[in-house]
């Protein structure tokens, strides 16, 4: 028997709800955990389905290759914040490492794209105060809120509420900010891509080589500052990092049908080099098929439009604000195809989140986390609006396609990280 008793808080937190699940006549948590992974496999089919029913052409290869990228992200717990969350709050520079992995990988496929002839479109990012502002206002968004674009569709798929907030205020970000584009600091200056150095056929293997370098000096120092601060006792194990490890002799049972089968091939987690390729694999993918590359954030602002509009205020003016237009508005839930990607990304990492039994509801939350969560939220937007991108397209995608942009976004970015985690730890006294 199955039975909710829910009981109210007298401290100051936003949710004064809690809910406390007990269960009679079955095995504790385990049967739980059973009905998450039914769920899981239902929605992994209903997705699958819905979605080839509702969309198709570009449309349903957006939500799939989103999907892809989504479950990749929960499975390996893979996000770009955490690359210097981690780093700052518990000395492990693992997952910076295995991101350099990803960026070369990732660089391999678009060099091999370029070379077969295949139309690829290779980033100029200006570089230019709009960048350096914009992706050092990102990066210390991503501190306070704990997550980035691709972050917070990632942690809302496992139920905690707060990243819910920092959607919101995410994309009222963007919204707000969109007047900036029009500003010099952001049509000035020229983008440098790495190709450009180079001469005769080969020029993008010379671009390769050069991203390869910068990565293996990125891989160096993180290594350095890992040792430094594991001497200094300042290195604490990060459990997503360490639960590969207990699975990683696991061998597929002889038995199809048994539990031990389904937790290696859906329920234990991956490595972050698996995570990696086969998020580098769906972004070779995403440019074969599209020809352009990753983008995640844009349209959070035409989101918080969007919810304006539900409340009655003009899509005209939100369109003549934002620079967007009415149609792209009204429609950007059906037709968009970043939204039906980022979509995808959600719909992905619950369906990894439910597979590996991982779901739980975080409702608790106080005003002050309530405020910093917002005011990261409302970076990351600025940060994105001026940086020309996100995680992804701000420094993935510039740094997979040779630009030199997103290595100096990267920079800043973490620059910005750095001092976010110092003001929530040492100001804010908060350890997120």
């Amino acid at each position: 028997m199955i039975f909710f008793t829910i009981f109210f808080t007298d401290n100051c937190e936003i949710s004064n709800i809690f809910i406390k699940l007990k269960i009679r006549n079955f095995k504790g948590g385990n049967f739980v955990k059973k009905i998450q992974v039914i769920i899981g496999i239902a929605l992994a089919i209903l997705t699958i389905v819905l979605g080839s029913i509702l969309l198709e052409g570009m449309l349903l290869f957006r939500l799939f290759i989103g999907a892809v990228i989504g479950y990749a992200l929960v499975r390996g717990a893979f996000g770009f914040a955490g690359s210097v969350n981690r780093a700052y709050r518990n000395g492990s520079t693992k997952l910076i490492r295995a991101m350099m992995f990803l960026f070369v990988i990732s660089a391999i496929g678009t060099a091999v794209l370029l070379f077969g002839g295949h139309q690829v479109n290779i980033s100029y990012n200006p570089i230019n105060l709009a960048l350096i502002l914009g992706a050092f206002s990102f990066g210390i968004g991503m501190a306070l809120a704990s997550c980035c674009a691709s972050g917070v569709l990632q942690n809302l798929s496992g139920g905690s509420i707060k990243y819910l907030l920092v959607l919101f205020f995410f994309g009222a970000g963007v919204f707000f900010a969109s007047p900036l584009k029009d500003l010099g600091i952001y049509t000035n200056g020229e983008g440098i891509n790495f190709i450009d150095w180079f001469k005769g056929d080969f020029a993008m293997f010379g671009a390769l080589l050069v991203v390869l370098v910068l990565a293996l000096v990125v891989t160096y120092i993180a290594l350095f500052v890992e040792r430094k601060l594991k001497d200094k006792g300042l290195h604490t194990e990060i459990e997503s990092e360490s639960a590969y490890k207990e699975y990683i002799d696991d061998e597929l049972p002889l038995n199809p049908i048994s539990e031990e089968t389904y937790k290696v091939i859906l329920g234990n987690p991956w490595s972050l080099k698996t995570a990696a390729i086969v998020i580098a694999f769906a972004f070779v993918t995403l440019m074969i098929v599209t020809g352009g590359t990753w983008g995640i954030s844009g349209v959070f602002g035409t989101w918080f439009a969007k919810l304006l509009s539900l409340f009655g205020v003009s899509t005209k003016w939100l369109a003549e604000y934002s620079g967007g237009s009415e149609a792209g508005i009204i429609k950007v839930f059906s037709t968009h195809p970043i939204s039906i990607q980022d979509m995808g990304i959600f719909l992905g990492a619950i369906i990894a989140t439910l597979t590996m039994a991982k779901f739980s509801f975080k409702w608790r939350m106080t005003w002050k986390q309530a405020g910093i969560y917002a005011l990261g939220g409302l970076l990351l937007g600025l940060g994105i609006t001026l940086g020309r991108g996100c995680n992804a397209g701000g420094l993935f995608s510039p740094i997979a396609t040779f630009s030199l942009s997103g290595w100096i976004y990267l920079v800043l970015m973490v620059s910005g990280a750095i001092l976010g985690n110092y003001i929530l730890k040492n100001v804010c006294k908060i350890d997120d």
